[in-house]
């Protein structure tokens, strides 16, 4: 997703709803969904975006900003 498209997203979803927390989810699944219902471990975590890097590579993202969810 680009930049440009990101924030229609969010300001569409802020005018709705007002400022609001952003969180992302980090998951393998297909289906975005726990396999397992481990707590303990889980396949699927939700957590709230704290910094963002831009990184430029050969490969085939090239350049792009990404989101931690740690600081």
């Amino acid at each position: 997703m680009k930049i440009s498209e990101l924030i229609t997203e969010l300001e569409i979803a802020k005018l709705k709803h007002g400022d609001i927390e952003v969180t992302m989810q980090g998951t393998t699944l297909k289906d975005g969904f726990s396999a397992t219902n481990f707590t303990a471990m889980p396949d699927v975590f939700e957590s709230t975006v704290e910094s963002s890097r831009l990184y430029e590579t050969d490969g085939s993202l090239g350049k792009r900003l990404r989101l931690f969810w740690q600081t």
